[in-house]
């Protein structure tokens, strides 16, 4: 699936973790990025729920590709 479409693959996750900080919840308006690690990925523990954390985002960006291929879909430049 990442061979198929990287560029586009690379820049949704660049573009997607970007987005995640720009989006406030919760009372004090924190990131939702920062309330999606404290609240759902800081109970594995720091190290092992920030690679629970990478882990999730990389899985996300490989359902694009995979969605994208199954419907023959290529983004070339």
């Amino acid at each position: 699936m990442f061979g198929k479409n990287p560029l586009f693959i690379y820049l949704l996750s660049e573009l997607g973790v970007t987005l995640l900080w720009f989006i406030p919840v919760g009372p004090n308006h924190q990131p939702f990025y920062r309330w999606l690690y404290q609240n759902i990925y800081i109970h594995a523990g720091v190290y092992f729920g920030s690679l629970l954390f990478a882990i999730s985002v990389m899985l996300f960006c490989w359902l694009v590709g995979y969605i994208l291929d199954k419907r023959k879909i290529y983004v070339r430049v």
